[in-house]
């Protein structure tokens, strides 16, 4: 069950975000040292991070199409 959110952290890490990089790999890292330390709580905040992670890629995904498209209205 843990594989999706990571499989999704992957897949975000892959996009070419101006600084976007640095949260899923701080999720990945906390996630894949909890896993190996066998610590619960220790996933539970990386699973936190990654949900953040996701927002955050949200945001500036959001973010860089209102930039594009008002920048597209100098040009038409």
């Amino acid at each position: 069950l843990v594989g999706i959110p990571v499989l999704l952290l992957a897949v975000v890490l892959a996009l070419p975000i101006p600084f976007g990089n640095v949260g899923p790999v701080v999720s990945l890292l906390v996630i894949g040292l909890s896993l190996v330390s066998r610590d619960g709580l220790a996933l539970m905040v990386g699973l936190v991070l990654a949900l953040v992670t996701f927002i955050w890629t949200g945001v500036l995904i959001v973010a860089g199409a209102q930039i594009l498209a008002y920048l597209g209205s100098f040009f038409t």
